[in-house]
C-alpha cells in the first residue's frame, strides 16, 4: 500500500515531550525535539491525519546570555506566542489533587505543520506547585518531571477525547508518554485493546537515555490513572519495582 493510502486510512495522535517545529517556538531542547517537528511536517506534506500532542513550556529549556565578565549564563523566562488558539481547561489527578490542564492549538497554516495541541498547567486555575509543572522542559525535580509525563500522556489523552478525536493510534515517542497506555486501559479495560491503538518509537534504547523511577513513587504521583497496582503487577510482573519507561513501552505494547 502506498504510504500516502496507508496514513489517509488512520488519525494519529502523535505524542512527544519536545516539538522543534519553529525556533521561535521554544519547546525543544535537541535531538528528539527535531526527529519530533520533522515528523510533523513531514505528516503535513504527506497528507496523513496526524495529531501532535505536547507541552507548552513557559519558560522552555532556558536561554543563555552572557554576563557582566562575558561568561556563559542560564536565564528563565516567561514566553507567550500570539499565533496559539486557546481551545478549552480540562482536569486530570495528580498526587491526589486537581489539576486543570489548558490546551492551546497550533493551526497548520502557521509552520506548515500537522495540527498540534500543547499543554499548560500555569494558569491561574491552579495551585502554586501545579502552575510550575509546565514551566521547565527537563525539570530537575524527579516528582516535577513525573507530572510532566502524567499531562502529556493522560491529560493529552482526554484532551483528544474531550475534543471528539475518534484516534486509531496513539503514537508514544519516546517513553515520557506512558500513562497515555494506562489512560486507554482505565478507559476500556482490555490490555488487548490498548495495544492494538499504540505505537511506540524511540531513538535512544540505552539504560542511560531512559528515565527509570521506582513504581510505587509513580503509583503515588497517579501516573497509572488509578489502575490498580496489582493489574499491573498481574500482566507485567517484571516490571515491578524500578519502572524503565522505554522497557515498560516495550512490555506493554
Amino acid at each position: 500500500m502506498d504510504k500516502k493510502e496507508f496514513c489517509k486510512n488512520k488519525r494519529i495522535a502523535y505524542f512527544s515531550m519536545k516539538l522543534a517545529i519553529d525556533q521561535c517556538l521554544k519547546i525543544y531542547a535537541g535531538g528528539l525535539g527535531f526527529l519530533a517537528g520533522s515528523y510533523l511536517k513531514s505528516a503535513y506534506e504527506n497528507g496523513c491525519d496526524v495529531t501532535g500532542v505536547g507541552i507548552l513550556w513557559t519558560e522552555g529549556y532556558y536561554d543563555q546570555e552572557r554576563d557582566y565578565e562575558d561568561y556563559m549564563k542560564v536565564e528563565f523566562r516567561r514566553k507567550k506566542y500570539y499565533f496559539l488558539k486557546e481551545l478549552f481547561t480540562t482536569s486530570i489527578t495528580i498526587h491526589g489533587e486537581e489539576v486543570k490542564v489548558r490546551a492551546y492549538y497550533l493551526d497548520p497554516s502557521i509552520f506548515k505543520t500537522a495540527p498540534v495541541i500543547l499543554l499548560s498547567t500555569d494558569i491561574e486555575e491552579n495551585s502554586f506547585l501545579a502552575r510550575t509543572i509546565t514551566k521547565k522542559l527537563y525539570d530537575n525535580d524527579e516528582d516535577t518531571r513525573i507530572k510532566q509525563e502524567i499531562v502529556l500522556g493522560i491529560g493529552g489523552a482526554k484532551v483528544l477525547d474531550e475534543l471528539g478525536e475518534e484516534v486509531d493510534v496513539y503514537h508514544i515517542n519516546e517513553g515520557h508518554a506512558i500513562p497515555v497506555a494506562f489512560y486507554l486501559y482505565s478507559k476500556y479495560k482490555n490490555v488487548d485493546e490498548v495495544r492494538k491503538r499504540l505505537v511506540f518509537t524511540t531513538h535512544t534504547p540505552l539504560k542511560a537515555g531512559n528515565e527509570s523511577h521506582h513504581i510505587l513513587k509513580l503509583a503515588h504521583l497517579d501516573f497509572f490513572n488509578s489502575v490498580d497496582l496489582e493489574e499491573i503487577k498481574k500482566d507485567h510482573r517484571h516490571l515491578w519495582g524500578w519502572f524503565q519507561f522505554d522497557f515498560g513501552c516495550f512490555a506493554i505494547i
